[in-house]
């Protein structure tokens, strides 16, 4: 590991003594992004995938971490002591567990251990620090691309309104036509059968001076 690089024996073994050994089956979470950084880990055995979850549910992987590496390191030691991804066994994994009370303790005693690890914390931040800045462009450019997807969803939907409108409009004016076109038949109908009522009963009526009386 390069946090453990630069340590001498006595330095791997005072860890190694007084840390915590923990077990982690496959799928197993070891914390999670926001959780209070109180720990790190070494990795005896197994694997572990550092990830996010974006904000449209998107999880994305930091890293993957081996045998031999440790993780979380950055963190511990941040001002703001929270891990800013979550931690989970991609395997069946054996880590061994160092508080920070514990770290901080070896780093009392010891002003070059604290030298040793200084440039480990820093490289292994600096790589995290990027893959979330890289992470967090892609949650703005997804996130813009939402938006615009909003916006043409609306505009859909407004002509899509608006062409319901126009619809429901045409349909009324043909109803009107069709019910004044039955109207006006109606209309001429009555008319033309009061006409040949009329015709009819003038034929029927005796003309003036065509009679004659009996001779």
């Amino acid at each position: 590991s390069p946090l453990f690089s630069g340590m001498d024996d006595a330095a791997v073994g005072f860890f190694a003594g007084r840390g915590h050994i923990r077990e982690c089956k496959d799928g197993a979470d070891l914390f999670e992004m926001g959780d209070v950084a109180r720990n790190f880990y070494f990795i005896i055995s197994g694997w572990i995938k550092l990830y996010r979850i974006s904000r449209d549910g998107e999880e994305t992987v930091i890293n993957i971490i081996a045998p031999g590496e440790t993780f979380a390191e950055a963190a511990v030691f941040s001002p703001m002591q929270r891990y800013p991804v979550s931690a989970q066994a991609v395997d069946d994994a054996t880590v061994l567990e160092i508080s920070r009370e514990l770290f901080v303790e070896k780093i009392r005693e010891s002003s070059d251990f604290a030298l040793s690890i200084l440039g480990a914390i820093s490289a292994r931040q600096r790589y995290l620090i990027q893959q979330i800045e890289q992470l967090t462009i892609k949650d703005a450019q997804s996130l813009r691309m939402q938006r615009e997807n909003l916006r043409l969803r609306q505009r859909i939907l407004k002509m899509k309104q608006a062409q319901a409108v126009r619809e429901k409009s045409i349909a009324h004016r043909s109803r009107q036509t069709k019910r004044f076109s039955k109207h006006q038949e109606g209309t001429y109908g009555r008319s033309q059968n009061e006409n040949t009522r009329t015709k009819k009963r003038n034929s029927c009526r005796p003309r003036s001076g065509t009679q004659k009386g009996p001779q």
